[in-house]
């Protein structure tokens, strides 16, 4: 698969070493059209591909150089895939969703066409994207622990969230937002055999990567809201869990299109809780405290074709 087209220039953001997504693999397209065939290719399909590494910035430092981007000033041969460096990779080019590259022409007659040399390698042209992903089903399991900010005793609870994408990307280049199902056995602390069983459904947004991120490990920000009921004979009765998270995840699998498939997410943050009456307390319960998690995500992504 290879990077969509065509970009709107102006928009493109800066992108450096470390940086990750859709554009960095379409900076791999550009570079390899523009560069000297026998240079060093970027991969544009497979693993890293939407990767900005040392091989993609010592790339980008000799394209300014030779095309002297910014000379004379302190972003000269930076590495970083700026205003001035962007507009350098497509002044020359007529970019289409097939992302073909045509030689301008200046006013004169045109001369005999030279045909490459037995062996020598022609400049690639860019495959148009062919796949799209349309769906994506997440599977979430771990343990997550929680500490009132009241001193009360806090509680260890084994989960299981189940959650399907409503709007965004499933690569991390943007926001995205989730909705699903989960379910927990909780114990107390203090007393290891009182468990206690919920399930419930939940709504996620969570943020672009954050800074730092890279192919293998991401971090980013989200708000859940989650709504639980309690499945405990005798007790009934349920909960509203609003939290705020960072997230960390680390890759150990992608999948042909470079997006993951198996990652181990751990999340920290505050948490804000409203209890409903049940047949113990009868009263309603508020509670703030701060939370942590633990386990391991599976990420199912579908495609359908691009036309």
């Amino acid at each position: 698969m290879g990077p969509p087209g065509p970009f709107i220039v102006s928009q493109l953001r800066t992108l450096r070493l470390g940086y990750s997504g859709e554009d960095v693999r379409w900076l791999h397209g550009l570079l390899n059209a523009r560069m000297d065939p026998t240079d060093d290719q970027l991969p544009i399909t497979g693993g890293g591909a939407k990767d900005f590494g040392p091989r993609t910035e010592a790339k980008v430092k000799r394209f300014q150089e030779i095309h002297k981007i910014d000379i004379d000033t302190k972003y000269y041969k930076d590495g970083v895939v700026g205003k001035h460096t962007w507009e350098a990779l497509h002044e020359v080019s007529e970019v289409k969703a097939n992302a073909l590259f045509v030689k301008q022409n200046t006013l004169k007659l045109p001369d005999p066409p030279v045909w490459p040399k037995p062996g020598t390698p022609l400049p690639p042209i860019v495959p148009q994207l062919k796949l799209k992903p349309d769906g994506m089903m997440q599977v979430q399991g771990g343990a997550g622990g929680s500490i009132p900010f009241d001193g009360s005793t806090g509680a260890l609870a084994h989960q299981v969230q189940v959650g399907f994408l409503v709007l965004g990307k499933v690569d991390g280049s943007t926001e995205q937002g989730q909705i699903g199902f989960l379910g927990s056995i909780a114990n107390d602390w203090v007393k290891p055999n009182a468990a206690s069983t919920a399930v419930g459904i939940f709504g996620s947004i969570q943020t672009r990567n954050l800074p730092g991120s890279g192919s293998r490990i991401t971090w980013t920000t989200q708000v859940q809201q989650a709504f639980y009921q309690s499945l405990q004979k005798g007790v009934g009765g349920g909960s509203s869990v609003t939290s705020l998270n960072v997230t960390g995840n680390i890759s150990l699998l992608k999948d042909s299109q470079g997006n993951d498939v198996v990652q181990i997410t751990g999340q920290t943050g505050p948490y804000l809780e409203i209890d409903t009456p049940n047949m113990v307390t009868r009263d309603w319960k508020f509670g703030a405290g701060w939370g942590a998690f633990l386990g391991v995500t599976l990420t199912y992504t579908s495609y359908t074709p691009a036309f």
